[in-house]
């Protein structure tokens, strides 16, 4: 009669060992995974580069977002029309001033 309840408690023992030790496997394989996640994609949105995760890639450029960074480009004529703009600042044409971020710009020009 001992014998049935010796073999269980062994049975049971190993039972658990292997389900710990497929649990630790679980675990190890579900963390060396995340770290292998897709690098993400640099967005120009609104003016600003930005990372995003390559899942929320299609969500950014259906808003009007580029893939890339932001270029600082800002291409102005070299016409002399000056505006004052509400910071104050006298700017060589209204270009000038919008690339530069003014605003309540108007014609200096008497």
């Amino acid at each position: 009669m001992m014998r049935g309840p010796k073999t269980h408690c062994i049975c049971t023992g190993r039972a658990l060992w292997l389900a710990a030790a497929a649990t630790i496997g679980v675990l190890l394989l579900s963390v060396g995974t995340a770290s292998a996640a897709p690098p993400a994609v640099a967005v120009c949105h609104k003016g600003q580069t930005i990372q995003v995760p390559q899942g929320a890639l299609a969500g950014h450029l259906a808003h009007g977002d580029v893939v890339g960074a932001c270029e600082d480009f800002c291409a102005c004529t070299d016409i002399f029309n000056p505006v004052t703009c509400s910071d104050g600042v006298t700017y060589d044409n209204a270009c000038v001033a919008a690339c530069a971020g003014a605003t309540g710009c108007g014609s200096a020009c008497a």
